[in-house]
Formats: C-alpha cells, structure tokens, sequence
C-alpha cells in the first residue's frame, strides 16, 4: 500500500469511527465538494493567466492547504486526489559565505556554481568578481564590476564611475556608469559644494581595454559627453533605493549604493533582489527545471561564516525524472459527471479516469437514461484501457458485454473485430466480422444444431 493509499484508509477509519457515513448521500458529498473547491477557486479568482501558473511561496502553501482539504472528503465517486502543486525540492541552493564576507559561494548540485568576490571598502574603489560555472551545458559566464572614485570635483561627494563587464559563450557586452554629483549654488551663496542631486549617465559597448576605455565590436572608444544619455538623477545616495522602479529603466543597472557596499555579501543579496524577489530556474538532470523564488526575508537569512540552503520547486520534469518511474509512480484518479434532459430524455453521464501504470489509465464513461414516461433508467458503461492497445469494451446493466478491437487497416478478407458477451462466466454469444468492409454479427450455435445465425450492419 503506498502512501496515498495509507492516508485514504486512515481517513475512511476516521470517518466510520464517528458514523459519519450517515452524512455521505451524493447531495452531500457534491455540496461538500463544490464548497471547497470554491475555497480554492478564491485563491485563483484575480489572477491572470501567467501568475497563476508562477504563484508565489503564500500562494502555493494555500493551494495545498484547500486540495488536502479536498482529498480529506470521502467522495466516493468524485476523488480529486490528483496533483497540482509541483514537487518541494529540498535544499535546492545552497549559499556558502566566508567569515569576512568576501567570498560567497552559491551552488545548485547538478546545475551550476557561482563564486563571487570581492575587494575594496565602503566609500573607495571596489572590485567585485562573479564567476559562474555550469555543471551540464558550456553555458559559463563571468561578470566583473569595479568602481573609480574621484574626489577633486570641488564638492562634498566624489564623482563616482561604475564599469560593468559580462562575457558568456553568447558575447560579450560591457557598460559605464557615470555618477555626477551637481551644486546649483554658485561660489559665496550658502550651500555652495554642496551637491544638490547626482545626475547619472550610461554609456554601452562590447569591452573596456587595458586602458579603462570603452570600445565598440569594431574597436572605436566611447566616451561620456554631453551627448550622453542621463538615466536618472536624485536627490542622496542614502535616498535612493537602487530598485529596478526607481532606476525607471528596463533593467536594473546598478542595485546598490556604489560608494556604500562593502563587500561580496552585500553585492550577492542586491543582484538577487534587483528586480523586486529572485526568480531563477536551473535544469537538474534527473530531476528536470527547478525554481528558485527567494523573497526579500529568505536572502536576509543568508549570513556570513554559514553555508544557508534554501528550497526550490520542480516545475518541469526531466524526460527522465526520477521522481517517477515504472514500479514507482503517483497513482491518482478523478471523475466528471454531467446531469441534462436532453428533449423528452433524462440523461446522466460519469466520465471517470485512475492512472493504472506509469503512462498508462483506465477511462469509464457511464450513462443512463431514463425513456419518456418510463419509471426505471436504462444504463451502459464503456471502458478503455490504454494498456489494452486497440480494445474498447461496453456492457449494460442485463450483464451484457461488448468487446471491439481495432480493426486492422492491411488485413484481407474476414477478420473478427469483436464479441458479444453474455452471463458471469462471459458466453460468447456472437462474433462481430469484417468480411472486406461489411460487418456482420455472427450468433453463436446455442442449440447445437451445427447452424449460425448471422446479420448484417
């Protein structure tokens, strides 16, 4: 007994322990159902298309809270224990930090490592080193940022110069923060050198050479002039936030305080958190595309002298998932049913489905139908399953029992395409024939007179 299966016995314990049984008619049950399912449908109702299949860490812990209160029901013909949260992988990122906080090591196992470093103090010159390593594909990259500070401007706050360079097999690009402080007071009028805001400029090439210049792919320099673009301007470096909303561009280009970060640590966590929460997939082999959704108060826990690891969720499978296989796999079954007069007839369908094997189901589609003015229902079921290749099998409430196999398209002359079924032991009362595309039933010789009956379609 897996232990789906354990859990749903002990429910069931549960439940005839207090005779609650009593309770379970289909009114009751459907009622019991719909409420919940209602209960889940909130959690969904605003949403749009695409952040209901990203929900957040609050969001997903909800989904599982309603679908357990769904699957605790004792719905004997509706059994919606089937999955919709994706698998909780435990300790997907694990996040190494030195003592002194300048080297902080990442690593998902299977998918990748990251090293960064970092050189320099608050309020000088920086240099920081990002490099990461792919375990699978050669899909390495390395990052550098490094910061020039000048303090002869005149002014309480130096000029500040952020180079940004990025190489990974797809190219390389590099880029150039200008910050520049601006006093709006001239000499003797209060408040002169002090700067009033810091006007900020980029500039965007292919590489910055040996001498610090930026160049373009083919070699000319790029400088800063008043031609420049400004993307932004503010009031404090304290005042600024350094989010992609403040910066009010595409991307974020800088998500900390250059003349107040300190060291790796602090680098690491902003570039996290440089559009708003860290979202990040990386493919495991084995396992298939794990997520990894860190929030503002899961990169706090990350301190230094300390190896944090943090969850992720599969939200793709490998082709070969080891979650899953042959012997082990997640046996799960759902039903729909449908109630409609349709003209003068009363009819009800049930389509019902259980997983049976690790690609493999069984499908039953129930009907019954009651005839205009009569007081008894007539009812038949169809069964297919896939394990069965080519078989559909149908029977009705008298016990009889309709067996078709697929027809096979190269075949010549007579072939039989199924029986007819009769008793508890399965007489096979007739014999449906393909004799070169006209269907016959062929009855079975019942009274041993050597003669078979037989009728065409």
């Amino acid at each position: 007994m897996d232990s789906i299966d354990l859990l749903q016995e002990k429910l069931r314990s549960f439940s005839l322990e207090r005779d609650w049984d009593k309770f379970h008619s289909p009114k009751n049950l459907i009622m019991a159902l719909t409420g919940e399912v209602g209960e889940l449908s909130e959690i969904f109702q605003w949403l749009s298309e695409k952040e209901s299949k990203e929900l957040d860490k609050n969001k997903k812990s909800l989904v599982e809270d309603e679908l357990a209160d769904i699957a605790a029901g004792k719905f004997t013909e509706l059994n919606p224990t089937a999955y919709l949260t994706q698998p909780l992988i435990k300790d997907a990122l694990a996040v190494t930090v030195s003592e002194d906080k300048n080297t902080v090591t990442a690593t998902v196992e299977g998918a990748f490592t990251s090293v960064q470093t970092f050189t320099g103090s608050a309020g000088s010159e920086f240099n920081y080193q990002s490099e990461y390593t792919s375990t699978g594909e050669d899909d390495s990259s390395s990052t550098s940022i490094w910061s020039e500070v000048s303090s002869d401007n005149g002014l309480d706050i130096p000029d500040v110069i952020v180079n940004q360079t990025t190489e990974d097999p797809w190219g390389a690009s590099s880029t150039k923060l200008k910050f520049v402080p601006v006093d709006d007071q001239v000499e003797e009028e209060a408040g002169f050198g002090i700067a009033d805001r810091i006007n900020v400029y980029q500039i965007w090439g292919q590489s910055i050479n040996a001498e610090g210049q930026l160049i373009d792919s083919d070699g000319n320099v790029i400088e800063f002039s008043d031609q420049s673009a400004m993307i932004t301007s503010f009031d404090s470096y304290d005042s600024f936030d350094w989010t992609l909303k403040s910066w009010g561009t595409y991307q974020n280009p800088l998500p900390f305080n250059p003349l107040a970060v300190a060291n790796a640590l602090d680098i690491y966590k902003a570039q996290l958190l440089k559009d708003s929460n860290y979202r990040g997939a990386h493919f495991i082999e084995g396992i298939g595309l794990v997520e990894i959704d860190l929030d503002e108060e899961a990169v706090k826990t990350i301190t230094a002298n300390a190896t944090t690891k943090l969850d992720g969720y599969n939200i793709e499978a490998d082709d070969n998932n080891l979650l899953e296989d042959e012997d082990t796999f997640l046996d799960v079954n759902a039903a729909l049913t449908l109630e409609a007069i349709l003209g003068d007839y009363q009819v009800k369908l049930q389509l019902s489905g259980e997983r049976s094997a690790l690609e493999d189901g069984t499908f039953d589609l129930d009907m019954s139908y009651r005839l205009p003015g009569a007081d008894t229902q007539r009812s038949f079921t169809a069964h297919y399953n896939t394990e069965e290749e080519g078989r559909l099998t149908a029977n009705n409430a008298d016990g009889v029992v309709l067996v078709l196999n697929e027809p096979d398209e190269d075949a010549t002359g007579t072939q039989v395409l199924g029986q007819i079924l009769v008793g508890p032991t399965a007489i096979v009362a007739a014999t449906i024939e393909d004799r070169d595309g006209a269907i016959f039933i062929v009855y079975a010789d019942i009274d041993n007179d050597g003669i078979q009956e037989e009728e065409s379609l």
